[in-house]
């Protein structure tokens, strides 16, 4: 099986890493990442993705990213939009004073 995965992270560097965690987390299974810097160009590929028939499995956002919109706006307006989306995890490194 074939996993679609958008992953919603600014920090680039995180791109090895989450290749990795998915990679021995999915069961020997593979992983189609697609990767979004902002809440705003991750929309642009969700409905892409939707409206060729090409949902994700499910979603990985950093809660704070570039641009005006967190990950938690992310979060909202899809859920907003679409009942079936899929399952969403949230991350963050921030400290709690960030937070």
């Amino acid at each position: 099986m074939i996993y679609r995965v958008l992953i919603i992270e600014d920090d680039l560097a995180y791109k090895p890493l989450w290749a990795d965690i998915l990679r021995r987390h999915l069961g020997g299974h593979v992983a189609e990442i697609c990767w979004a810097v902002s809440a705003e160009e991750a929309r642009i590929q969700y409905e892409r993705a939707n409206s060729s028939g090409q949902f994700f499995d499910f979603i990985i956002t950093d809660v704070f990213l570039a641009g005006s919109d967190t990950g938690l706006d992310f979060v909202e307006n899809i859920f907003a939009d679409d009942q079936e989306a899929p399952p969403v995890i949230l991350i963050s490194s921030a400290d709690k004073q960030e937070v």
